[in-house]
């Protein structure tokens, strides 16, 4: 059941989500898949490990009884068990729906009646409890499942994973005209119905235009309640790319000296705190040499944007370059190639990453992130 709200997008490509990744990560094996922060430092989930959380956390919604034409809904930040929960639900064939956590108690209980949610995951025990306390007015939630082994769960998933280990499941392969996933967007606007076909050319459209390879690290500070970030998340497990997962939507510019990314999705502000590390190398450098190398990082911008330089631009490029090379980049991690963001940016954030050779993709502000 879907909504008459729903707004359903086709999409023109084949294939789907499960096959690929069931085809694809057994290749990768031991190359990680999924990093997070614990006790200061970084632990990461390799490609292998992650498929079979996927396997033992599918069996466990078959245990509950989801299958074809089925919701589950999940109300929570980014995290490693989103992952498990979304690609387990596909493999049901069922269709995930992605809540905001940040959104009000009304919102979620609209959309899980309004999609027909089965199953509902909260992130916290207090998201949790709020779904217990609001089941009864969900005439199709069945099951809420916390993700944190709080008192407030009855259904956890640990128990889940584990009822899955004892009686595993194949994954059914859906067609690509059956949903995959369901976006609201709130207030008042229709929500989106995703198709697996939809989401597969959407893939196969940023993957044409990022130049990545197995293993390249990949920062996502777009919630994957939105389209985008839920494309872009994909997008990144199909390219076999390593996705860090920092705290929140705006993650400390020193969390990206720690995972040294390749590739950065996220929100104007983020990229505007990047932009302000570069000013700050330079106001460490001496008083007199800052003028100048200001005006060679707006040059090489502009170099790369096509403009001509004469004998005096090329002089203060280098200056830059020379003045600027390690301390500049370390705040980027060293190998960052593109950052992408969920809009506009002005050009005090933009021109510095420009200057130092990152490609800044800005894209149209998308209505699911806000």
């Amino acid at each position: 059941m879907i909504g008459r709200a729903v707004v359903r997008d086709e999409g023109d490509a084949s294939g789907n989500l499960v096959a690929f990744c069931e085809e694809f990560w057994p290749v990768l094996f031991g190359a990680d898949a999924v990093g997070m922060r614990l006790d200061g430092s970084w632990w990461w989930v390799a490609y292998k490990e992650l498929q079979l959380l996927v396997e033992a956390f599918r069996g466990g919604l078959a245990s509950l009884g989801v299958g074809p034409g089925d919701a589950v809904a999940i109300v929570s930040e980014n995290r490693l068990e989103w992952i498990v929960a979304c690609y387990a639900t596909y493999g049901r064939g069922a269709r995930l729906v992605a809540l905001d956590p940040a959104r009000a108690e009304a919102d979620w209980r609209h959309a899980l009646v309004e999609s027909g949610t089965r199953v509902a995951i909260g992130d916290s025990d207090g998201v949790t409890a709020t779904l217990r306390g609001i089941q009864a007015q969900v005439p199709r939630l069945s099951h809420v499942i916390g993700l944190e082994p709080g008192a407030t769960s009855a259904l956890t998933y640990r128990a889940l994973l584990d009822a899955g280990r004892r009686r595993p499941v194949r994954p059914l392969e859906p067609r690509p005209t059956d949903v995959a996933s369901v976006v609201y967007r709130f207030p008042g606007a229709a929500a989106a119905a995703i198709t697996h076909g939809a989401m597969m050319a959407e893939i196969e459209s940023m993957r044409a235009k990022l130049d990545l390879a197995t293993g390249d690290r990949a920062v996502i500070a777009v919630p994957w309640s939105s389209r985008r970030g839920q494309a872009q998340l994909h997008c990144m497990l199909m390219a076999g790319c390593s996705v860090a997962l920092p705290d929140g939507t705006s993650p400390s510019p020193a969390t990206f000296g720690e995972i040294a990314p390749v590739v950065v999705f996220g929100r104007p502000e983020l990229f505007a705190r990047l932009g302000q590390v570069v000013e700050g190398e330079v106001s460490r450098r001496p008083a007199v040499l800052q003028p100048f190398i200001r005006r060679g990082l707006r040059v090489a911008a502009g170099r790369l944007r096509g403009a001509p330089l004469g004998p005096a631009e090329r002089l203060l490029v280098r200056l830059a370059e020379r003045l600027l090379p390690e301390p500049v980049r370390m705040p980027f991690g060293r190998r960052l190639r593109y950052a992408v963001s969920s809009g506009a940016l002005p050009p005090p954030a933009a021109d510095p990453m420009r200057a130092l050779a990152i490609d800044v993709r800005e894209l149209a502000a998308d209505p699911d992130e806000q």
